[in-house]
């Protein structure tokens, strides 16, 4: 049987401590996850974009300096 139970019942002074529901995850919490996430795709992208121009030939760098698509 893997029922959750009802009511706590605590037999001992518990001091300074939050109580949560199974699961839940706080604002503060999710604010910090979601920083992190959105930090992590823009150094990744800048990162990309690093490497990206660092292996591009200078042919094609030539080619879009002579603008041929005008």
């Amino acid at each position: 049987m893997n029922e959750e139970p009802t009511s706590i019942v605590a037999r001992h002074h518990m001091i300074n401590v939050d109580v949560e529901p199974s699961g839940a995850i706080s604002t503060r919490k999710m604010t910090i996850l979601v920083s992190v996430s959105l930090l992590m795709a823009v150094g990744f992208i800048f990162f990309i974009g690093c490497v990206a121009v660092i292996m591009m030939p200078d042919t094609f760098t030539d080619w879009l300096q002579r603008e041929p698509w005008k």
